[in-house]
């Protein structure tokens, strides 16, 4: 096929009925969201115009709303987002802030969560493998693991793993285990798209489920906003598949709607499980071309790491479920395999007010004692983050970073760029991946340790996003991850100092902008 036919191709798949497309669901509820918006905005001020009194009372209710947000255990990038509109605004600034943040269903949520974490963990307490191996073996490492494992998420020894430096590769290896489950099987993603990907799972588990397995589909509600129909979950269900639609996405303004379900994970009978950053959809496999040439990765685990998926997934299924899932058989031993290193599965949620994704990475760098290689989409970097890995170049440790080359969101991509030249300063190397878009999110650390995982480099994986990786050590795994990361330098682009000066005038404004608004975003 021509790369002309192709693109036509392509082009049918993601634009299948233009109309469809501009009154998808999206388009409504972001209507109703900005329309509610501007009513909040014109109320606000009509009151604050009555009296002087009134005026006086929204300003305070504004600077008493700063000072709570300054003394907040938060980020300080976060705070400078809220901070900044509403001194500039203070008319309705802090009362925008309590509608968007202090709202009892946030509450009751963030309560339910806390509950089902407290079950979990409460069944991980009984097949908890000890990590006093681990720590002999990784002194070095003995306050991350005792870290993950207050958290709730201990190491395994009892494992192997296959890493997947592509969406293809993972792809062809999910069709295959999936065939061979025989109790149940967990699906959780961010992205659920009709087509080539998607038909090829779907046959499985309509075979699946007409055969006795358990079969359950997690997909969030924005993520698949305008891959799916409105109702599919219903047809799902008829299929036999029982379907969880994440945290719907309604035209109410919530900040709430901003902490979205960004995991991937596939957990077969508790004996393998899938993770890293591949969704459902075709461009991960590239069956169709978007951006060029989508670049990808993913790890399997089998052995007792295998399980703790099984119950990463219960953590969000059981949201949803007045009684709590809490069947033994998701949670006893896995057949014993020969393990070939030290594996810690562990998840994040933006209501635990615990920045395990962050602490993990940071953890990581801050040990690093050779090198530090890291392949994200998007880098946009709190103060911490930013300054951990400065310090590490500074100290003569090689970082390097591999971000895309094409935008698959320009406003994302001006923001990465925005952060070369600070980097670049300090001894630090990045690399555009030139083929096309680069969506991996992986750390490797020394030859010793690296993450696989669904954590992007930026705030909303870091501190809004429900995320999941997968930390491992002494893993073979860790020699194709280098490979992996080898192969990749090898056909990006390096970026100089020269290269970050073509940026200037009005894009630069917007990116700074932009910059001081992304943690809300």
């Amino acid at each position: 096929m021509s790369k002309k036919s192709q693109i036509n191709v392509d082009k049918k798949i993601y634009s299948k009925n233009p109309m469809r497309s501009f009154f998808t669901d999206m388009f409504v509820i972001s209507v109703l969201a900005a329309l509610q918006i501007a009513l909040m905005i014109v109320s606000i001020w009509n009151l604050y115009k009555t009296t002087v009194y009134v005026q006086l009372a929204l300003s305070f209710i504004s600077l008493l709303v700063v000072v709570y947000i300054i003394n907040k255990h938060d980020s300080t990038s976060f705070k400078l987002a809220w901070a900044v509109p509403i001194l500039l605004f203070p008319a309705f600034g802090g009362i925008m802030y309590l509608y968007c943040q202090v709202r009892v269903s946030t509450f009751r949520f963030k309560k339910r969560i806390e509950k089902i974490n407290q079950q979990i963990v409460s069944m991980t307490e009984r097949q908890r493998v000890s990590t006093e191996q681990f720590r002999l073996a990784h002194p070095s490492g003995a306050p991350l693991s005792g870290y993950l494992e207050k958290s709730g998420f201990p190491f395994y020894a009892n494992t192997r793993s296959v890493y997947f430096p592509s969406g293809e590769a993972m792809y062809e290896e999910l069709l295959k285990q999936l065939r061979l489950a025989e109790e149940y099987i967990f699906l959780e993603f961010f992205i659920v798209h009709e087509g080539q990907m998607w038909d090829g799972i779907l046959e499985i588990l309509k075979e699946k489920a007409a055969n006795g397995v358990d079969v359950r589909l997690m997909y969030d509600g924005m993520g698949s906003i305008t891959t799916l129909p409105r109702k599919y979950h219903k047809t799902l269900q008829k299929l036999g598949i029982n379907t969880v639609v994440f945290n719907p996405f309604v035209p109410v303004i919530s900040t709430m709607q901003n902490n979205r379900d960004h995991r991937k994970i596939v957990a077969i009978d508790g004996r393998v499980a899938f993770t890293g950053g591949v969704n459902l959809s075709d461009e991960y496999i590239n069956a169709v071309t978007r951006f060029g040439k989508w670049k990808d990765s993913a790890i399997m685990v089998t052995g007792d790491a295998a399980a703790a998926y099984s119950l990463m997934f219960l953590r969000s299924w059981n949201i949803f479920r007045r009684e709590p899932d809490t069947d033994e058989r998701y949670i006893r031993p896995s057949t014993a395999v020969e393990g070939d290193g030290y594996y810690a599965p562990y998840c994040d949620s933006p209501f635990d007010e615990e920045l395990i994704a962050r602490n993990v990475y940071l953890n990581l760098i801050n040990r690093a004692n050779k090198y530090i290689y890291i392949m994200t989409p998007y880098l946009i970097l709190d103060e911490e983050l930013e300054s951990a890995l400065m310090l590490a170049a500074d100290s003569g440790i090689d970082v390097r970073i591999i971000t895309p080359h094409h935008a698959d969101k320009k406003y994302v991509h001006m923001m990465t760029r925005y952060s070369y030249p600070a980097l670049i300063k300090r001894g630090i190397k990045i690399y555009e991946y030139e083929p096309g878009f680069l969506h991996s999110k992986n750390i490797l650390v020394d030859d010793k340790c690296a993450v696989v995982g669904s954590v992007n480099f930026d705030y909303r994986s870091l501190y809004l996003h429900f995320e999941c990786a997968q930390l491992l050590y002494d893993s073979p795994s860790i020699t194709q991850i280098k490979e992996d990361f080898t192969s990749t330098f090898d056909i990006s682009i390096p970026i100089t100092q020269e290269n970050c000066k073509k940026d200037k005038g009005l894009s630069r404004l917007i990116t700074q902008l932009l910059k001081v608004f992304s943690p809300l975003f």
